[in-house]
């Protein structure tokens, strides 16, 4: 059962963006399982990259993969990941992410 889904589009005039449960992150998530600060979104030139910096708290991307079936793959966040759009981020077993647009 996810409790929360979120829709995110990252606006352009940030470079930094700041996720986790304490009120003074970009992107505040109320969930037990989401640490006071547990990722962020870094912009690369044109690309963005995830880093989790929970040490106990797994993220992982659920990306959509292929043309024609579609195929789901669960990408775990060890270091610096690149997002694309459509990209789930899953924080715990209650939060996602949806990137919408970049």
């Amino acid at each position: 059962i996810i409790r929360d889904a979120h829709l995110i589009e990252i606006n352009p005039g940030f470079d930094l963006i700041k996720i986790g449960r304490n009120l003074d992150n970009h992107i505040f998530l109320m969930d037990g399982f989401v640490s006071r600060k547990h990722a962020e979104l870094k912009k690369e030139g044109n690309n963005w990259f995830i880093t989790n910096l929970a040490k106990k708290s797994p993220a992982y991307i659920k990306r959509k993969k292929g043309l024609i079936f579609k195929e789901e793959v669960e990408i775990y966040i060890a270091g610096p990941t690149r997002i694309n759009q459509g990209d789930e981020i899953i924080f715990g077993p209650n939060t996602i992410l949806k990137v919408v647009s970049l």
